[in-house]
């Protein structure tokens, strides 16, 4: 596989760790990159999901969460997911009244259709807003992307280069950044790339700085670990950590940690390189009693029933 070969011929063969990293530019980077991203044109997965968030109008009381989702994705952007989760609010009391929330969504690439509830699946929603799948995370950002780029093209559009090296998870990577943007705030991209697994993204991030400070911070990454060979030069994440902070100038100026906005540890099993998928698998039916506000057409009705 072509792959596999771009490795061999930056190394003549696989290299020590210690080693690994040495003589690398970022175009070898992004060519090995290109090579992988489009070896993988879908992917499907299984995630059991824990983790820690706050409502938005009490950014002091945590609430932990579990959720089990089965997500198939393709790199053109059409998706669907099937997850049992949980919803919450806070009670007058001050605490997270958490509840069970089944859902499925599906995005065609024009529209997203979704149906959740507590019980029966009675909500549903059409839109042509993507982010209406209900996932925690899509699973290209624990592959090739990062939100909606691919993360070659987000390193090639703003200057990447490679700083330097570290470990992540037992192995040597290269630490790639890009240029910094310049405005109220100062910010810009990390990712990290393990060379012995075929330069996959095995880190990516967000820095911020706050002049006059120089400290940067980083304040979202998606972390993955224990890589396992699913596919022939293609490796992909047992375990997934994605966290997320909300900086603020006094963090940079005193060196404390940000506060946490949200954490989700995710597992992953049964992951499927490019499987095979009909279109039948990104269209949805509401159910019968189902209440569906159609955002696409400007309308809210109820599915009837069959008598």
């Amino acid at each position: 596989m072509c792959v596999l070969l771009i490795g061999a011929a930056l190394y003549g063969g696989m290299p020590d760790a210690a080693t690994s990293a040495e003589g690398i530019k970022v175009g070898d980077v992004l060519l090995a990159m290109k090579e992988l991203e489009e070896a993988t044109t879908a992917l499907s997965v299984d995630c059991t999901i824990t983790g820690v968030t706050y409502a938005v109008r009490h950014p002091d009381i945590p609430v932990e969460l579990t959720k089990k989702e089965s997500i198939v994705v393709e790199k053109t952007g059409r998706a669907r997911c099937e997850a049992d989760s949980q919803s919450f609010r806070i009670g007058n009391d001050g605490k997270a009244i958490i509840q069970p929330l089944r859902s499925m969504a599906t995005f065609d690439g024009n529209t997203c259709r979704s149906v959740r509830g507590r019980e029966e699946l009675r909500i549903g929603m059409i839109t042509s807003n993507r982010n209406e799948l209900l996932w925690t995370l899509d699973p290209l950002q624990m592959s090739s992307h990062y939100y909606s780029k691919l993360v070659s093209q987000i390193i090639d559009e703003k200057h990447g280069k490679v700083v330097g090296r570290a470990t992540h998870d037992g192995l040597d990577v290269l630490v790639i950044e890009t240029d910094p943007v310049s405005k109220v705030q100062n910010w810009g991209y990390r990712f990290l790339v393990a060379p012995a697994m075929n330069f996959v993204v095995v880190k990516r991030g967000q820095l911020i700085q706050f002049p006059p400070h120089e400290k940067w911070l980083e304040f979202t990454y998606i972390a993955g670990y224990d890589y396992q060979e699913e596919s022939p030069g293609i490796w992909l994440p047992s375990r997934v950590v994605h966290e997320s902070f909300d900086p603020t100038e006094e963090d940079a100026r005193t060196g404390n940690p940000p506060r946490l906005a949200w954490k989700w540890k995710i597992q992953n099993s049964n992951w499927i390189v490019n499987p095979i998928i009909s279109d039948s698998l990104f269209t949805l039916e509401f159910p019968s009693g189902a209440e569906v506000d159609d955002k696409v057409n400007g309308r809210v009705y109820q599915v009837a029933g069959i008598s």
